[in-house]
């Protein structure tokens, strides 16, 4: 508490109280914060009856809350690669189908081969890198690190996701001054931080600076340090469960529908996970401060997509696009500290923004590119034009063949099909491969000749990116060290 109560006087410091604000023209470091897997409507920002955010709630003061975002994808790596180039997944093509074109049969491929974006010159930090940043990224996700790509254009990018094998004297390496508390440090979002405070402290990092953090923390097992496990209350039994080995394929046989924990008592651990990474941020916050960073630096606050707890018997993330998979959080503390503390209830904002929206920030230098990317400056929502929003889920087979082990029962066949979702201003239109699926409540009242406009919209698209093949995946790597996080996280197969 005293550390919550100790970071709100410095955000209100470094909000304007007392200061004068950047001076106009002068180009802001940037802070874009990933939190994996988080939805919006389990953070206190947004109105959650826990008191999971206490720090974002904070930084909300200082900034813009766009309530009404959405992600392009509902899994880990198209919606990171959305918000890195502006386009979507169809156009980036980095999405589950890609990687059907690996040959062999088994999953664990996936961990093993490692694959770029072709178009590289249209990547976030390579565009920043050429207009004079200093890029930094920490990444604890293993989709997002050099072997997807991601590190190109950055002057350092870590990967925390690799495992430690002796911690103790790991920890032992940083000096004191870069600790918080060894509950806070325990946790990988902890790592994260320490880590890049760590490369500040030995290096000197030129200004502006552009760092992008990924918090895998949210992900599924909901395992928080030790200290904060149980801070919303849960089910011991229930946290037994998620251990490591405890129950084989754990994630991988929820997401295909078996039964194996009843999936609402899930929440309070996640719930807790979205606390720890937040007490992380506030550490970060009080960091920028500190350090004397914060005055002239823009903060985005966003995620890649949310989490199924239990609707309708749903669990994960993936197979769907639903509201619980593509609604998201979307901060943006502006280094004028324009629009702080209001709220934008905009129904066609995403996260696929935060591209141009930094880029703009940044005086980032026009470039012309094959294709036009899609993403807007949210700084400049008078003139936010946008008149559809797109998401989709791509399928693999050999992915969907590795449910159907784990669960024999699996319907594999129904999730054959490239789901769609598309954000009107009116209503949100859902998509079976190319064909309109009205759903009581969400197109019902929508009249025909609208749904045949979006329809024709979708099609029109589809021609566009029909064929579009912007991955290139490379010889497959010896050590499975990416490989071993992947299957971590249920995404390849463990047997």
């Amino acid at each position: 508490m005293l550390r919550v109560l100790a970071l709100v006087g410095l955000l209100a410091a470094s909000s304007g109280c007392g200061r004068n604000p950047p001076a106009p023209g002068s180009r802001p470091n940037v802070v874009l914060i990933v939190l994996d897997t988080t939805r919006p409507d389990h953070l206190s920002t947004h109105g959650a009856k826990r008191r999971t955010t206490p720090n974002l709630e904070r930084l909300a003061q200082a900034s813009t809350v766009y309530r009404a975002a959405h992600s392009v994808a509902p899994w880990t790596l198209p919606a990171h690669m959305s918000m890195f180039t502006g386009l979507y997944p169809g156009e980036h093509t980095a999405n589950w189908a890609a990687f059907d074109q690996i040959e062999g049969d088994e999953p664990a491929r996936f961990g093993r081969t490692p694959f770029t974006f072709t178009e590289g010159e249209r990547l976030l930090a390579r565009r920043l890198k050429e207009a004079g940043y200093t890029t930094l990224a920490v990444s604890s996700n293993p989709w997002i690190s050099g072997d997807s790509g991601f590190a190109e254009g950055f002057d350092w990018f870590c990967d925390t996701w690799e495992p430690i094998a002796d911690r103790g004297s790991w920890y032992a390496q940083f000096p004191d001054a870069l600790k918080t508390t060894p509950g806070i440090d325990a946790g990988r979002a902890g790592r994260n931080l320490l880590e890049f405070k760590r490369y500040f402290a030995s290096r000197e990092v030129h200004e502006p600076f552009f760092a992008f953090f990924n918090f895998i923390d949210p992900h599924f097992p909901y395992r928080p340090p030790t200290e904060f496990q149980f801070q919303f209350g849960g089910d011991r039994k229930v946290a037994k469960q998620m251990m490591p080995g405890r129950i084989p394929k754990l994630e991988r046989r929820l997401l295909a529908g078996e039964a194996l924990i009843d999936l609402p008592r899930l929440s309070p651990f996640y719930d807790s996970e979205l606390f720890y990474v937040d007490l992380v941020l506030g550490e970060l916050f009080k960091w920028l401060v500190e350090s004397g960073h914060d005055e002239n630096t823009m903060i985005v606050v966003t995620s890649d997509h949310g989490e199924h707890l239990g609707e309708e018997g749903r669990f994960s993330h993936q197979l769907s696009v639903e509201e619980e998979l593509l609604s998201v959080p979307l901060i943006v503390r502006y280094p004028d500290r324009r629009g702080a503390n209001t709220v934008e209830d905009h129904p066609l904002v995403s996260n696929i923004d935060a591209y141009q929206t930094i880029l703009s920030a940044a005086g980032a230098p026009e470039r012309e590119f094959t294709r036009p990317h899609h993403s807007l400056d949210l700084a400049r929502m008078a003139e936010f034009d946008r008149e559809f929003l797109l998401a989709e889920n791509y399928f693999s087979d050999v992915y969907l063949n590795q449910l159907r082990k784990d669960v024999p029962a699996f319907p594999i066949e129904s999730h054959r099909v490239v789901r769609r979702a598309v954000y009107a201003a009116e209503s949100k239109y859902l998509f079976d491969g190319a064909t309109l699926r009205t759903t009581p409540g969400t197109n019902a009242a929508v009249g025909p000749a609208r749904s045949e406009a979006i329809a024709t919209w979708v099609q029109r698209y589809l021609q566009d990116i029909r064929d579009l093949d912007l991955v290139r995946f490379g010889p497959a790597a010896e050590d499975d060290g990416r490989g071993d996080s992947l299957k971590s996280l249920g995404y390849v197969g463990d047997d």
